[in-house]
């Protein structure tokens, strides 16, 4: 090649690097500027669904707690508790919605009592009937709950299997 063509090849090749870097460069800010753009629409998206989300919350009648929880224990399984986590009882001798459990049996074996109204929706399983002294007791599967005045924090499982009537309800 002659070296006359030389200065010239050299400048055609850096047009040809300008150009090319121009291109990218111009292609490259177009893509960011979408890609900016496009954040933003998700951006206003999210913020609507979020805001939709609260005023739908906002409506919506606040959830009861429910009466009861369930616990665990490596002896007896899995068992009822009220939301406190205090484990319920139930009494071989009381029959569906009737307590056999008077006098001093109810010092050590205190009836789990509705406070204030009877929740308008109860978990599948758990009822309640009426005393005979007129109080509101829990049931599970129809049997009256209690506690057991041996029980002195969450998780106790005193009274399961006293007198071979008193067990945990499951």
């Amino acid at each position: 090649m002659n070296n006359k063509y030389v200065p010239l090849v050299v400048v055609g090749v850096i047009a040809l690097l300008v150009g090319l870097f121009a291109g990218y460069y111009f292609e490259k800010t177009k893509l960011t500027a979408m890609m900016a753009q496009q954040a933003q629409s998700y951006q206003t998206q999210l913020d609507q669904a979020k805001k939709a989300s609260a005023q739908s919350a906002a409506m919506q009648p606040a959830a009861a707690a429910s009466p009861i929880a369930m616990g665990a224990n490596h002896n007896v399984g899995n068992y009822v508790t009220a939301a406190n986590g205090m484990t319920l009882y139930t009494y071989a001798k009381d029959t569906t919605d009737k307590s056999n459990c008077t006098g001093a049996c109810l010092t050590k074996w205190p009836p789990y009592l509705v406070s204030g109204s009877v929740p308008s929706s109860l978990p599948a399983h758990l009822g309640v009937f009426t005393t005979v002294s007129g109080s509101k007791q829990y049931t599970w599967n129809g049997m009256p709950l209690y506690f057991y005045a041996g029980d002195k924090k969450a998780g106790d499982v005193n009274g399961n299997g006293i007198l071979g009537v008193w067990y945990v309800a499951k």
